[in-house]
């Protein structure tokens, strides 16, 4: 079973026959990019907000070990 977006787009255009050089799957490629983009920020944005910006702020903030 194909675990990325793109593997995804690949395996339904071999069995639903779809063209590859559509605009339709253009738009359906770059939708599955961007929605992949979004889901990996949203998971991991408290761990990158205490990692890289706690400095920004000066008020130290105490890690969420869920995040890890």
């Amino acid at each position: 079973m194909p675990v990325s977006s793109s593997a995804h787009v690949i395996v339904a255009e071999k069995i639903m026959g779809l063209d590859p050089t559509s605009p339709q799957m253009n738009l359906l490629l770059v939708m599955l990019q961007t929605g992949t983009m979004f889901a990996v920020v949203a998971h991991y944005w408290r761990s990158w907000e205490t990692t890289y910006f706690s400095f920004a702020s000066g008020i130290p903030v105490e890690r969420d070990q869920r995040c890890d």
